[in-house]
């Protein structure tokens, strides 16, 4: 099943494929460049990724995973479930509607589902029924995909569409504004990755693609200047500041530090400290 459902999220050759998941607890898996929809038949499982709150999915469910997005399922009983693939270029994401999902991208909250209407459910029996008699026209999917998505924006309210196609949005926030925006939330690049949705060598490849030296080297050279605002700024201890940026002790921060500034972190404090008394008695002559 791994493998079958690895080479199905890899290909999306036809954007409509049915798969069969036995009870087989938790399994990790990436999507490709698509974002898919996934439209569970009969079965339940709970879909989680990234740092959204995780989705219960049973019969007659639907829920999105962006494109170059690490997820995991954990199949509760045996399901059945069709998977939608979503191309970027997809007609219906050129609209005023897509813009305010786009105004509303985030990386967090929960991932929405929605009951899967019945003409939705028609339309996946209207391409069971090309697959069956082998139409293999691929524009013919494509034309469906987007009849798909069209249907969505018919069938349910605005804001139905807006919750439920957020997560695709994520994938539309510019790269490095994204790392711009987040890197102080995070210590390393797992962190980092798991914060972006997505596995530490897709994240590593996306970030050779903006940024000139290394994902781990850049992160510590950021690390480093939030530790030297948090020295400077004499608010937290040195226990708090090694703590808040996660060093496992203080030897362990004072060796960042040496690496980094070329000293200790109880001496840079008390050389910011002398520097602000001096300042402070030149502005009182």
């Amino acid at each position: 099943m791994e493998r079958l459902l690895d080479d199905l999220l890899a290909s999306g050759s036809d954007n409509f494929r049915t798969l069969d998941l036995p009870r087989s607890g938790m399994h990790s898996h990436e999507t490709s460049h698509y974002g898919a929809i996934f439209m569970v038949t009969k079965g339940a499982l709970t879909l989680r990724y990234g740092i959204r709150e995780p989705v219960r999915l049973t019969s007659n469910y639907m829920a999105v995973v962006p494109a170059h997005t690490l997820f995991k399922i954990e199949v509760e009983t045996a399901t059945r479930m069709t998977v939608v693939f979503i191309r970027k270029e997809a007609a219906s994401l050129e609209t005023p509607l897509w813009s305010a999902i786009i105004g509303r991208a985030k990386l967090d909250g929960h991932i929405a589902s929605l009951p899967v209407d019945d003409m939705l459910w028609r339309l996946m029996e209207q391409i069971e029924s090309y697959r069956k008699t082998k139409v293999n026209i691929s524009e013919i999917y494509r034309c469906k995909t987007d009849e798909f998505m069209l249907l969505l924006k018919g069938l349910y309210s605005d804001s139905e569409v807006v919750d439920f196609l957020n997560p695709l949005a994520a994938n539309h926030i510019d790269f490095k504004d994204f790392v711009m925006y987040n890197y102080s939330r995070v210590r390393n690049v797992e962190e980092f990755a798991r914060l972006a949705g997505c596995s530490v060598s897709t994240f590593k490849r996306r970030f050779a693609e903006h940024f000139p030296i290394p994902a781990y080297q850049w992160i510590q050279v950021q690390r480093s200047k939030l530790i030297l605002q948090d020295l400077a700024n004499n608010i937290l201890t040195l226990k708090q500041i090694s703590d808040k940026h996660g060093f496992t002790s203080p030897s362990h921060m004072n060796r960042f530090c040496k690496r980094y500034f070329g000293t200790s972190p109880s001496v840079m404090r008390k050389e910011f400290d002398r520097a602000e008394k001096s300042d402070r008695e030149r502005n009182e002559r």
